[in-house]
């Protein structure tokens, strides 16, 4: 798999985060619960707090989902490049102008030029 590998490990980061979060969630959950059982508190006492607790889950369980998403999203196969690249050589071959403008727009964000001509260029797969 490639992957662009910025956005893999911004993403990467992210979900670290979250997955950290939502096990300090779990433990509270767990000690909260523990804590009633052996101290025999009315759980009214401590329903507020297992109801922000459980919004924090459910949030924190969508987000990785959609950060795991994104992961998935950003990873291309060897054999997707290979077919980006023979598609790509099709439109030059045979100038296809209007494909070969969108097949650039497609993985080119934006080119950046220097002073000292310099090129840069944001890739994206």
């Amino acid at each position: 798999m490639i992957t662009n590998k910025k956005v893999a490990s911004e993403t990467n980061s992210e979900l670290d985060k979250a997955r950290a979060e939502l096990a300090e969630n779990q433990r509270k959950v767990s000690s909260i619960i523990k804590m009633v059982t052996e101290a025999g508190i009315s759980i009214d006492t401590v329903k507020a707090d297992l109801m922000t607790l459980e919004q924090q889950k459910q949030y924190l369980e969508g987000y990785i989902r959609e950060l795991e998403a994104e992961n998935r999203a950003n990873s291309i196969s060897e054999e997707q490049v290979r077919e980006i690249i023979r598609k790509s050589g099709e439109f030059i071959r045979t100038h296809n102008v209007a494909e070969c403008r969108n097949f650039i727009d497609s993985y080119i964000e934006r080119v950046i030029v220097g002073e000292k001509s310099e090129v840069q260029s944001a890739i994206s797969f």
